[in-house]
């Protein structure tokens, strides 16, 4: 995926109001100044008023389902309540969306150890501080 790819998938959350941290991989390679062929991979605040903003967004982004292209399975509300990772493909490349890290912290457990960085324009983003890859 390319940087303009991952820029915009990030602006668009970050734009639609969308509370998220950047976790995982990317993560990791945003605090080293890189970025590759990955995916995203983001923590979400799981509150009804973010996820109806998510999944908005998630909207204008073509967002569907990975496991199943071919079927074009879009997110909605009621899969959003009943699982906690949606590993999606949107206009931008690999989008997953995460309720909490494989390690079971949450949104709001992160928040103490994130930083915030502007990925261009005035596009700002939370970031992992010591991603785990």
């Amino acid at each position: 995926m390319a940087w303009s790819s991952f820029r915009a998938a990030l602006g668009a959350l970050s734009t639609g109001g969308i509370e998220f941290i950047v976790v995982g991989r990317l993560a990791a390679e945003l605090r080293r100044g890189h970025s590759g062929p990955i995916a995203i991979e983001v923590v979400v605040q799981w509150g009804e008023d973010n996820l109806a903003r998510l999944l908005a967004v998630l909207e204008s982004m073509d967002a569907s389902y990975r496991l199943d292209p071919e079927k074009r399975i879009r997110p909605n509300a009621s899969r959003f309540r009943s699982h906690e990772r949606h590993n999606l493909l949107t206009l931008c490349g690999p989008l997953d969306i995460l309720a909490a890290t494989s390690q079971g912290a949450r949104y709001e457990d992160l928040l103490p150890q994130v930083v915030e960085m502007e990925i261009g324009g005035d596009v700002r983003i939370r970031v992992l501080e010591h991603p785990t890859p």
